[in-house]
């Protein structure tokens, strides 16, 4: 079995001893003694003999377990306040070369953790800037309602954790996330009364949703950078693109998931990003890729 770290979850465990039973299925051998009607004019029934070798169990859909419905919400340290809104920082953008040159297309792109991923949509950077008073505008006529201070707090927080530094792929990102909540998304269906889903901060704490805030099974959220939230220039350039980009998105986009190959690790499932890419309204932008 897999290591795992001490835990109260009996899931883990379990899971586990699935997968080894299902690998030990498949080796099994036997030989069944029948009674058979074969096709002669007579119609004799004769013994017979079939072999077999292994069993194979096919995986079906299931809901996520009762225990992982609702988990105590998580909330991200960010506040939004606390970010400085000067119209332009330019000591932080040098710091960030993604940041620096209206329209260019750079090669790769930084995840607010550090790591370079692919530009695989070619997606050209802009250098958009917003205080968060703009920003938060923009969000709440998108998403058609006023939001509170921790769901604007939550929002970018997670937009910082889940999208490269690219604009356009943070506009997206905070888009499919708001469209969740105008809908009441829930991972069994809208508006599915064994979960919460009246605010961004219900729809980012769903179960198996958002990994930078509930983790997989065996790395337990939140991240550090969901709770720290983005500095001063990545949260300039994330309440740019609320101002600026945010309005052009479509409102039926509800998912995303990196298109990075190697973001997939234990716990994860990468068939979900081969299910997007085959979907025909699929839209690869910066490292991330959309659909719904």
């Amino acid at each position: 079995m897999s290591i795992i770290q001490p835990n109260d979850k009996q899931k883990i465990l379990v899971e586990d001893f699935i997968r080894l039973a299902k690998d030990h299925l498949l080796t099994l051998q036997g030989q069944a003694i029948t009674q058979t009607t074969y096709s002669t004019a007579a119609g004799a029934i004769l013994p017979g003999s079939c072999f077999w070798n292994g069993y194979s169990v096919i995986d079906t859909p299931q809901p996520p377990d009762q225990n992982f419905q609702n988990l105590p919400k998580v909330s991200t340290k960010f506040k939004v306040d606390d970010a400085p809104t000067r119209v332009l920082f330019i000591e932080d953008y040098n710091l960030e070369n993604e940041l620096r040159g209206q329209g260019v297309i750079y090669d790769n792109l930084k995840t607010s953790s550090g790591a370079t991923v692919k530009n695989y949509g070619s997606t050209a950077q802009t250098t958009f800037v917003a205080t968060n008073i703009e920003a938060r505008k923009a969000i709440e006529v998108y998403l058609g309602r006023p939001i509170t201070d921790t769901e604007m707090n939550d929002l970018i927080s997670i937009t910082y954790a889940e999208a490269t530094t690219n604009q356009t792929e943070r506009a997206w990102v905070m888009a499919t996330i708001l469209n969740r909540t105008r809908i009441g998304y829930t991972p069994n269906g809208i508006q599915n009364k064994k979960y919460n889903f009246s605010t961004i901060t219900d729809i980012i704490n769903q179960p198996f949703q958002y990994q930078p805030v509930t983790g997989t099974r065996f790395n337990p959220g939140p991240v550090a950078n969901f709770l720290n939230g983005p500095n001063s220039a990545n949260a300039t350039s994330i309440y740019g693109a609320a101002a600026k980009i945010l309005k052009d998105v479509p409102k039926a986009y509800t998912d995303f998931t990196s298109n990075e190959a190697a973001a997939y690790g234990p716990g994860t499932n990468i068939n979900y990003l081969y299910r997007l890419r085959a979907k025909p309204e699929s839209k690869i932008i910066g490292g991330t890729i959309f659909a719904y």
